[in-house]
């Protein structure tokens, strides 16, 4: 069974949802597993855009977690 990439059609659909329902302004989540910045934590979505960064266009989501008090300013993956 193939899951939801970037690099398939389940992942194209999943994303341009999420990028639907973030701009009606649903209420969207998503979770963490045990290979992820914090293991079983769930946050909410602010946004999902396509932004184009140093001319190559990439898939971001602003997250927000709701215990948190500070902004991340480490790095990214792209």
């Amino acid at each position: 069974m193939q899951g939801y990439g970037v690099d398939n059609a389940k992942g194209n659909k999943l994303w341009d949802d999420v990028v639907k329902w973030t701009g009606k302004e649903y209420m969207l989540f998503f979770g963490t597993d045990d290979h992820s910045w914090v293991q079983g934590h769930a946050y909410g979505i602010i946004w999902a855009k396509e932004l184009t960064i140093n001319g190559k266009k990439q898939k971001w989501i602003q997250g927000r977690n709701p215990w948190g008090e500070h902004l991340w300013d480490g790095a990214t993956m792209s």
